[in-house]
């Protein structure tokens, strides 16, 4: 069922934040609300940037998800 399952999307931090552990303790606090729901599994879209974050914490890396934009006229 898919109410078994948690999808993350997105967490960002500011350039002159970043290396300071803020990442990580956001997908910390993500983990204990999903341990407190028993969720099994997660899934998470990242970035280049969170990437190697998230496989040394143990996120196995399953597909690449390709985005476009496309410009609002004015």
């Amino acid at each position: 069922e898919m109410n078994e399952y948690a999808l993350m999307l997105g967490a960002a931090i500011i350039p002159k934040l970043r290396r300071k552990g803020l990442y990580r303790a956001l997908i910390d606090a993500r983990f204990k609300v999903l341990k407190k729901k028993k969720l099994p599994a997660v899934f998470h879209c990242v970035s280049n940037t969170s990437a190697p974050i998230l496989l040394k914490l143990g996120f196995e890396k399953l597909c690449e998800i390709k985005s476009y934009e496309i410009p609002v006229p004015s």
